[in-house]
């Protein structure tokens, strides 16, 4: 059976009694029960989700939305108006669910005088849905759309993440992010990033290890009204030169948070280590002289992170990481004084920097009476366990490579002085 309760009954339970009759064999059999219909109010009715207000000249504004979800239980839709004084006044009913505008033209310099407006939409029964945000005029004219912050630049495996805070936009459209290099005034369109919970990007046509590149991200409401360009954030490159014994390094400084930087903090590690913290400094140069270097190691990966001043969102940029060398250097005496004295008794070399390393002593004949790889061995005169007495002057042969993996050889004679 067909039963279309009015709104009057919503929140009522109705109970019929039911017959039934079965055409059963040898006889019928029959049963009564009750049958209950509770009466449900019909669902309440979002408004537009998309309301936008434009100035038509100096005191007019025009109101657009866009259509709400087509529904069987729709009434009315209901356009409010709240003048500068407070008081709230409906303007129009709309017996439609499609797109609509209105023109107000009752208003006086709407550019300093706030006018607000918002939608409801009534359901069959008169209930009232959930309100549509506020449109007002005088933050349409002074900001249109508010606008977000750019958290952090920063390189992240040869690449830039650029974050940002999430929009506060009612109905926000989508984010737009621009890009330019440290110094150029040349800004170009990067992408438009449609998710209001989407709060970062990758830039992989970056090349981190020459260029500082900076990133504004800007706002759109679904009305098309454009924030402000957010500050800017700038990546930092960090860049080193190989001195004797040492490494001269200097870096960007970071652009820019609302609170500055508080500090720097240089990194440093080896081909096998993690990187480890060697200096956190404020120094508004930004440059560090690293001399504690260890002498079996000539090469070193540096990099630099910047931390935000406390007092906004903790932020972290991290630089390139850069590799620098130490070339490889080996000093080898001419002469051992074999006496006893516990001086200068043995051969034995300095090496600086040497990666791999082989060295060999020959005799005046060119017999081989000597071969090590091992950078940090020597050598007390002995061949085959005994000690050589048949010449003082033998011949040494020294190959090795740097962490550059340039190959170097270098030769001389070394006297026993017994």
């Amino acid at each position: 059976f067909t039963f279309a309760p009015g709104c009057e009954l919503i929140g009522d339970t109705l109970t019929f009694p039911v017959y039934s009759l079965d055409v059963g064999c040898p006889a019928p059999k029959d049963s009564i029960s009750l049958f209950r219909i509770v009466i449900n109010p019909p669902p309440l009715l979002p408004p537009p989700d998309v309301i936008c207000l434009n100035f038509l000249d100096k005191d007019a504004l025009k109101l657009e939305w866009n259509a709400t979800p087509a529904s069987p239980y729709f009434k009315e839709m209901r356009l409010y108006k709240t003048w500068p004084n407070g008081q709230t006044q409906l303007l129009q009913t709309y017996f439609s669910q499609e797109a609509g505008s209105y023109t107000d033209a009752d208003v006086v310099n709407p550019r300093l005088r706030n006018y607000t407006y918002h939608i409801v939409v009534l359901n069959i029964c008169d209930l009232i849905g959930p309100k549509s945000y506020d449109v007002s005029s005088v933050k349409e004219h002074e900001i249109p759309v508010t606008p977000t912050y750019l958290k952090t630049v920063t390189v992240e495996n040869e690449k830039i993440r650029v974050e940002w805070l999430r929009s506060v936009e009612d109905d926000f459209g989508h984010y737009e992010l621009y890009k330019s290099k440290r110094g150029s005034s040349e800004t170009v369109f990067l992408t438009t990033i449609d998710h209001i919970d989407s709060l970062f990007y990758i830039d992989e046509n970056v090349k981190v290890d020459e260029f500082s590149y900076c990133y504004q991200v800007r706002v759109s409401d679904d009305c098309g009204h454009l924030s402000i360009k957010s500050n800017i954030g700038c990546s930092i490159v960090i860049r080193g030169e190989s001195l004797p014994f040492k490494f001269d390094l200097a870096w960007d400084e970071y652009l820019e948070w609302n609170g500055g930087v508080e500090d720097y903090e240089l990194l440093r590690a080896n081909d096998i280590s993690e990187f480890l913290p060697i200096v956190r400094t404020n120094w508004d140069d930004r440059q560090y002289l690293d001399s504690d270097l260890d002498y079996d190691w000539g090469g070193y990966w540096y990099s630099v992170i910047a931390y935000e001043a406390p007092g906004s969102e903790d932020a972290q940029s991290r630089s390139n990481d850069i590799y620098l060398i130490q070339p490889p250097l080996l000093h080898v005496p001419n002469a051992v004084t074999a006496n006893g004295d516990n001086l200068n008794d043995v051969f034995s070399w300095s090496d600086v920097f040497v990666l791999d390393f082989n060295m060999r002593v020959y005799n005046r004949w060119g017999e081989k009476v000597f071969e090590t790889e091992n950078k940090n061995a020597d050598w007390e005169g002995f061949y085959k366990d005994n000690e050589l007495r048949n010449g003082n002057v033998y011949i040494w042969v020294a190959e090795y490579t740097g962490w550059d993996r340039s190959r170097h050889t270098q030769r001389g004679t070394v006297t026993f002085i017994r």
